[in-house]
């Protein structure tokens, strides 16, 4: 039997990796083929009984373990960083970083891999959501497994920084994402391949969507009213309530042109408990999706992902900061607002919004034309009513946006990374 492993050390890589049809459309053309899944969830029968339905998927420990820093890798790691623009010193210092790992490190994945004796790992990210995964990709490499990263976000490879590990191929959303992995992180352009964002192949499946009157009964809405859909990030990213409280100022000054219904739509890492104080306002409805596993983390299932693309489906305004979000809308040609304005935490604000997104890869939206950025309370109000007015307003714009960032709108981006899996393994 030839041998994949897939390293799935938080739930939401599963979402990308395995609940997006990968298992079925690796295993199904090939019958000597069987899928190894390292994971913490190893031994959790819920996530052994979900994928194990194909007989030839089986799981194994991925250690909580984090890589070892001594003297020498703490020099040759301050090297690196210092010499990431220049490629000549780059590459060869990442080279003696890693060798002083294989020397001076010890071993946990020995055993999996003399007894699997697999072709080729597949990862998320090199390391950035989850350090478990460095000691597995550079063991990986010591005994010649190829490594191949089908990279998580389109915001991977430009606001995290250094590449803890080199995987030895890269599967991106974009062209955008292949110039960055070529000028930033110094990738062989033959290393990289563009394959779309898998987990957004669902918005491309008419048989996910319910009908407006199931799904607003589902959450406790008015089907007759629109819907004002704001969605949060984790606080690390920014507090939204002050959003929250400008939304609800509209919606009791009665500032809406049409009869509305405002929906806060929670992200999973968020902190439940800030949005307490607004519970119970009949003004606002929230949404708390979010499945979560002690081993794994925010793990979101099919189901998840579908009340997620009905949400985004059903809303006749999204509003949020700078979130991936923004590209889902588009996709499904919901007009989106980014605010680009805090009435708190102004430095904050201007950090971690205008600094780490809208100058890094968010930059792409903005110019897009394809979502509407407000520099106000007075602009947000003016492009709420504007889009409730007319839903087709940027349409073309948002469609080409959808188009740029996620290489293809035909729902088959797993499809081609298991092409691609299926070519690295030959």
């Amino acid at each position: 039997m030839k041998t994949i492993l897939i390293s799935i050390p938080v739930g939401y890589y599963a979402r990308n990796l395995l609940r997006t049809g990968m298992p079925g459309l690796l295993l199904a053309p090939d019958p000597d083929l069987q899928l190894i899944l390292t994971t913490p969830a190893y031994q959790d029968p819920d996530f052994i009984g979900e994928f194990s339905n194909h007989g030839r998927i089986f799981t194994s420990p991925l250690y909580d373990v984090r890589p070892t820093h001594n003297g020498w890798e703490r020099v040759l790691w301050k090297g690196c960083i210092a010499s990431m623009k220049n490629r000549s010193v780059f590459l060869p210092l990442m080279r003696l970083n890693h060798l002083c790992y294989r020397y001076l490190s010890p071993r946990r994945y020995t055993s999996l891999f003399k007894t699997w004796k697999p072709v080729l790992l597949i990862t998320a990210s090199p390391g950035f959501h989850s350090q478990k995964d460095i000691p597995l990709i550079r063991e990986a490499q010591d005994h010649g497994v190829k490594t191949l990263c089908a990279v998580f976000s389109w915001d991977n490879l430009t606001t995290n920084g250094i590449f803890p590990t080199r995987p030895d191929y890269l599967a991106v959303w974009n062209e955008l994402m292949k110039e960055e992995a070529i000028t930033i992180h110094h990738y062989d352009p033959e290393k990289i391949f563009i394959v779309g964002p898998t987990a957004f192949d669902i918005y491309q499946d008419p048989s996910v969507y319910l009908p407006r009157e199931t799904f607003c009964k589902k959450l406790g809405l008015d089907p007759k009213k629109k819907i004002v859909t704001l969605t949060t990030a984790p606080p690390a990213v920014f507090d939204h309530r002050y959003l929250v409280q400008m939304l609800l100022r509209f919606a009791r000054k009665g500032l809406f042109r049409h009869p509305v219904q405002l929906l806060c739509r929670v992200h999973p890492l968020d902190q439940k408990d800030l949005y307490k104080e607004f519970e119970g306002n009949p003004l606002i409805h929230f949404d708390y999706p979010g499945r979560y596993s002690g081993l794994i983390k925010w793990d979101p299932d099919r189901g998840e992902m579908i009340h997620l693309a009905n949400t985004l489906k059903q809303s006749d305004v999204i509003v949020n900061i700078a979130s991936t979000i923004t590209i889902e809308s588009a996709i499904v040609d919901t007009p989106v607002i980014n605010v680009g304005f805090s009435t708190v935490q102004e430095r904050h604000f201007q950090k971690k919004i205008f600094r780490d997104h809208y100058e890094q890869h968010y930059h792409h939206v903005l110019e897009s034309g394809g979502a509407w950025n407000v520099r106000s309370e007075e602009e947000l109000l003016e492009a709420l009513n504007t889009y409730l007015e007319d839903p087709s307003r940027d349409r073309e714009a948002r469609r080409k946006m959808a188009e740029k960032l996620c290489y293809r709108l035909d729902g088959k981006s797993s499809e081609r990374l298991a092409g691609l899996i299926r070519r690295l393994s030959s």
